[in-house]
């Protein structure tokens, strides 16, 4: 419930990214923040988060996944050279579905989707490259 109103504070303006105190925040912490974060938000908001958090180079694989669904959906373009190397490099469809899924909800997504996958299907375990490409014909 706590962690619920600080999403909460910091999506409607009330608690600045400067005050969030995420030192002791655990893995299932940050994902219940990041997917309880409003939408749209701004591409100022993403940067603050990133600066602060450095959420595009997060080594942790489920908040950097929750993070680069957020960052499609708002086209926060800062973090589009990570989002390329992890669908180049993960090859786990938990991780992959999510971020192919998100991408191909515009055209232009799409298209870059597609064009990602033709180069890193060849490394997907092929049960992952089977179901994601028929995400992406979907």
């Amino acid at each position: 419930d706590t962690l619920d109103q600080i999403a909460r504070d910091w999506g409607s303006g009330k608690l600045s990214t400067d005050a969030l105190d995420t030192s002791n925040w655990s893995t299932e912490e940050w994902i219940r923040f990041l997917e309880l974060a409003p939408e749209p938000l701004s591409i100022a908001r993403m940067a603050e988060l990133d600066q602060k958090f450095g959420l595009t180079k997060k080594g942790n694989a489920e908040i950097a996944n929750r993070w680069l669904v957020l960052a499609i959906r708002n086209h926060y373009s800062a973090a589009d050279a990570r989002l390329e190397n992890v669908l180049m490099t993960v090859g786990r469809r938990k991780f992959l579905g999510p971020l192919y899924g998100e991408l191909k909800k515009t055209p232009e997504g799409l298209a870059r989707a597609k064009a990602i996958f033709a180069r890193a299907k060849s490394g997907y375990h092929p049960i992952a490259a089977e179901s994601i490409g028929k995400l992406l014909e979907k």
